[in-house]
């Protein structure tokens, strides 16, 4: 058994919506444990939030400034692909553009369902990430 944490969006794990379409069900985000690597586990929080994220970028953003959110569950690399998105910081929201499964070699976006976006208050998206960063280190 892996125990991991999931992203949540309307009650909802956000890798059963996004793994819709795509042969990998088991992609999850880095926070599964100590093998995933704290540095790259917080670049990976920090990117959500648009910040740079230093040496560990190439890890969890795509060369196309796509940011990985559902990692490959066996290794944690992007380069097996990864559920990625546009992650655009606004005035008042956060939006997590075109969601869709992204080859990290090819730089191609799976075309086999359209992709989605969501929505967050930025207030309290920042504050979760933010705690999510704190507690992790």
């Amino acid at each position: 058994m892996v125990r991991f944490r999931d992203w949540l969006v309307d009650g909802r794990p956000l890798r059963e919506r996004a793994s819709i379409g795509h042969p990998r069900a088991d992609d999850r985000p880095l926070m599964w444990g100590p093998e995933a690597g704290d540095a790259v586990v917080v670049a990976s929080l920090r990117a959500l939030l648009a910040d740079e994220v230093g040496p560990d970028e190439e890890w969890v953003r795509f060369p196309d400034g796509r940011t990985a959110i559902l990692f490959c569950g066996l290794c944690g690399d992007i380069w097996c692909g990864a559920i990625s998105a546009d992650v655009r910081v606004e005035e008042s929201i956060v939006e997590w553009r075109d969601v869709a499964y992204q080859d990290r070699i090819t730089g191609e976006i799976a075309t086999d369902r359209p992709p989605f976006t969501l929505r967050f208050e930025r207030g309290p998206y920042e504050r979760t990430i933010r705690d999510l960063i704190t507690g992790w280190r």
